[in-house]
């Protein structure tokens, strides 16, 4: 429980610490390209060019308990479709949502086309990602690598957002101080009663 605290803590206060950055000296986003093999290091505000959308291995939230939100992978434009993921989309559209969740398969079909045939994605990568969340992604999409990065497409920078962020990061720290253990002070030894001298 209180490495969960921890690691919570520690997620809530790096998003803070990089939405009050980035939305104060860094607004816009970094325009870069995927690499083939890796992510190598993926600025937290990005604009990704040059992909390819795999809407054939799109998951739905549902799998994780969060019924607003679909996953697509996503590769370099020239990257071999053997290859691992490296980088996953997470995209809040309510259109597609909507047709997950009805299981309507053809407007399912056609949001996903209209998506596959995009090729870049402007977001902030999703700093509070568990070890959990990877594992039942990979789960579902075996090709997913364990390095895997989320992005949160459309996600922008907040200055308020991440006063908010770090704000519940130091809530976490302080339940963590309320549960570490007291130091108990050991009660002084009981000297033996000594009778009084008669006479």
């Amino acid at each position: 429980m209180r490495k969960l605290l921890f690691l919570g803590a520690v997620g809530l206060l790096i998003t803070g610490g990089s939405n009050i950055w980035h939305a104060v000296w860094h607004p816009k986003p970094t325009v870069t390209t995927l690499s083939v093999s890796r992510t190598d290091a993926l600025p937290a505000h990005v604009t990704l060019k040059d992909i390819s959308f795999s809407p054939l291995d799109t998951v739905s939230g549902a799998h994780f308990g969060v019924e607003d939100v679909v996953y697509i992978p996503v590769r370099a434009k020239d990257a071999d479709p053997k290859t691992e993921y490296h980088v996953v989309v997470k995209i809040t559209d309510p259109a597609l949502i909507a047709a997950f969740a009805k299981q309507t398969p053809i407007e399912g079909l056609k949001l996903l086309a209209a998506i596959a045939a995009r090729t870049e994605v402007t977001g902030m990568v999703d700093g509070m990602v568990t070890d959990s969340d990877i594992k039942s992604l990979r789960k579902a999409v075996p090709l997913v690598a364990k390095d895997v990065v989320i992005i949160h497409e459309g996600k922008k920078p907040s200055f308020i957002a991440g006063l908010a962020w770090l704000a519940s990061g130091m809530a976490f720290f302080w339940v963590l101080t309320l549960m570490e253990p007291k130091e108990t002070v050991p009660a002084p030894p009981v000297l033996p009663s000594i009778p009084p001298k008669l006479g």
